[in-house]
């Protein structure tokens, strides 16, 4: 799993006219997080590699994907940025790509009723996703419920309520 952790830091987000490093990250246990501006474009988002990653490892796109309490339903912020995504896995450089599209909820409520509300935002984000024309058999629903927080926030924070793309390699 350490080298889970380290693919982050051979990252580098291709602009189309030249390269720069992500804006920062947060690390959970086995997964890298790719925490993006709101303001970066699609072109921003197309992940490239300097360096093999381990199998089995994951790097996530954290690209703002909230939702509010106990909803599923996107909201502009989500489908401004859900946009951006769609138009970067259409990309010649993505276009073969596979993800999981993967929700979460906040700690508060039930394990089992987060387990199904984070069920429904991933599908939600799929479907806009699909919409959009990225193939539906390149994404992968799964819901996490509350179980894979972002680290260093409340665990009852909107921020919690999210969908992240995850590549896994």
């Amino acid at each position: 799993m350490l080298n889970s952790r380290r693919c982050l830091m051979t990252i580098s987000l291709v602009l189309f006219f030249g390269a720069f490093n992500l804006v920062g990250d947060v690390h959970a246990e086995g997964r890298s997080r790719s925490a993006l501006k709101s303001n970066m474009t699609e072109r921003d988002i197309v992940v490239t590699l300097t360096s093999e990653p381990e199998q089995g490892s994951e790097v996530s796109i954290f690209f703002p994907i909230e939702f509010a309490l106990n909803s599923a339903d996107l909201n502009q912020g989500a489908v401004t940025n859900l946009a951006k995504i769609g138009v970067a896995l259409q990309s010649p450089e993505l276009r073969n790509l596979t993800v999981l599209v993967e929700g979460h909820t906040d700690a508060s409520g039930a394990a089992a009723y987060n387990q199904k509300l984070s069920e429904r935002r991933a599908k939600s984000a799929a479907e806009f996703l699909s919409s959009l024309g990225v193939e539906a058999s390149r994404l992968k629903v799964v819901g996490r419920g509350e179980l894979d927080p972002i680290e260093n926030v409340n665990p009852y924070a909107a921020r919690q309520r999210r969908v992240e793309i995850v590549r896994v390699f």
